[in-house]
């Protein structure tokens, strides 16, 4: 896992990552990456990252003014502890997708089955480019 914060904020111990607290871990659509919070700090923006067990929300009043103005937020979260373990685990999930126009909440891309928690999250982008969110089911 490579943190894309800049290198001055990386050495702030302020923006030290504690892996015994919760973070909240959402697409950020103008660094294309994914962006990690922890106590109300951005403390890091990675391409690929994974979370233990992850707990997926959706904040109801975002998301109806996502729909309502047509213009994104960010409202929709991946709660857990963030891993050093990225890889190979991800092959075998299940791929879990969250559109604010169509779906109340993350859900299962095969089967639109909506998706609260998991044992992991793995979180990358494939080759094209696209982010891809995969879940033990």
């Amino acid at each position: 896992m490579i943190n894309l914060l800049p290198a001055e904020k990386r050495k702030d111990p302020r923006y030290l990552i504690n892996h015994l607290k919760p973070v909240k871990v959402y697409r950020n659509l103008h660094k294309n990456c994914y962006s990690v919070q922890q106590d109300g700090l951005v403390k890091g923006h990675f391409k690929e990252l994974a979370i233990k067990n992850p707990k997926f929300l959706v904040q109801s009043i975002g998301r109806e003014r996502v729909r309502r103005t047509q213009s994104k937020n960010v409202h929709a979260f991946v709660i857990g502890y963030l891993e050093d373990f990225v890889g190979l685990r991800a092959i075998a999930g299940e791929c879990v997708t969250y559109n604010p126009y169509k779906n109340d909440s993350f859900v299962y891309r095969d089967t639109g089955n909506p998706v609260n928690k998991s044992k992991y999250a793995d979180f990358f982008f494939s080759t094209e480019g696209k982010a891809i969110v995969k879940v033990e089911r």
